[in-house]
Formats: C-alpha cells, sequence, structure tokens
C-alpha cells in the first residue's frame, strides 16, 4: 500500500495515533500539512466562482454525508448542517478547509487505547460507569468496556478531515458552498 491510497480522513486517523519517532515517519511518507493560513489563503477566488448548487449536492453526499446532515441526508455525527444557510461563503470556506479552527467540546476527537493494544478513534457519543462509546464515520459506534480501557484522551482536533482540498478542486468547493446556503 502507498501512502497516497489513505484517504484523507484516515491518514488524519493514523496522524492522531501514533508520536514521537514513528509520526516523524509518518510525515516523511505522507508530507507535512500545509499550513490552514496559506491554504485559506490561495483559495479565496473560491468565493468569486459561480457555484452549481446540484453539483454540489452531489459532492455532499459523496465527501460529507458519511457525517453530516442537510435537508434529511447524511449521519449525524459531525454537526447538522441544516442552519449553515446564513453563513457568509468565507465561513463556510473557512470551515471546511479549517475544520481543526473552532472544534465544539462535544464534537472533539477521543483517542482510545485498549488494555490489548487496540486503538479507536472517535466523537465520546456516550460515558457511562461500565463502558464508553465512541462514534466515527457513517455512524460506526464503537463500545469499550471500561475495564478494557489503558488510555483515553480528548484532542483539540475534529474528525473532519483537513486536507480537503487535496479531494475537492476549487469548482467543488464553489458548488458546495452554493448547495450548502441554497435554502432547504
Amino acid at each position: 500500500m502507498r501512502p497516497a491510497d489513505l484517504d484523507t480522513r484516515r491518514q488524519q486517523q493514523v496522524r492522531e495515533a501514533l508520536s514521537g519517532d514513528l509520526r516523524k515517519r509518518l510525515e516523511q511518507l505522507l508530507g507535512r500539512t500545509t499550513p490552514r493560513k496559506e491554504i485559506l489563503r490561495a483559495y479565496q477566488d473560491v468565493l468569486q466562482l459561480p457555484g452549481n448548487p446540484n453539483r454540489g449536492r452531489e459532492l455532499f453526499l459523496k465527501h460529507c454525508s458519511q457525517c453530516h446532515r442537510r435537508n434529511g441526508l447524511g449521519t449525524a455525527v459531525g454537526p447538522n448542517l441544516d442552519d449553515v444557510r446564513g453563513k457568509p461563503p468565507v465561513q463556510l470556506l473557512e470551515d471546511i478547509l479549517d475544520p481543526n479552527a473552532a472544534v465544539a467540546p462535544n464534537y472533539a476527537t477521543y483517542i482510545v487505547e485498549t488494555r490489548t493494544g487496540q486503538t479507536y478513534t472517535g466523537i465520546l457519543a456516550s460515558e457511562t460507569p461500565t463502558r464508553i462509546v465512541l462514534l466515527r464515520a457513517e455512524g460506526v459506534r464503537d463500545e469499550i468496556p471500561r475495564p478494557d480501557l489503558a488510555e483515553i484522551r480528548a484532542t483539540p482536533v475534529s474528525l473532519m478531515p483537513e486536507n480537503l482540498e487535496q479531494t475537492l478542486s476549487k469548482q467543488d468547493l464553489a458548488d458546495l458552498i452554493a448547495w450548502l446556503r441554497e435554502p432547504q
């Protein structure tokens, strides 16, 4: 398997799970991510492109609906996007290209390691004295009994992957923003 074969979501999950020398080696293989401020500056022209909401809907279904809902479409893992219509396009662009800039506490990513060495990554869906439940893309739930826990830690990052500009073209972004701003 080549590093480029990993989609951006999987790359981010691996980056979050590793530390030290392993993380440095991963960065050598995948390349360092471009600082988000540079990406945002380079993508401001997206805001001048005419967007096609119909195409944006298809892009949402393909790239976003595994974690977001809008107009009854998608899966409720990340924030519901029904209310983003009133957001300025520049804010939507920033939210898409820099998902870690402002992560609400209830959408923080947690990394759980078990005593057997298994690692889980997701949003903390529920917590009881006997178990924790993490929610991943597509609504997949991981239930981990507390006695199996070796470590649980919150990260300052979103489950939403960075580097979507590597998957979506500037026109794709304009189309997606047009659909997000369209009345329901």
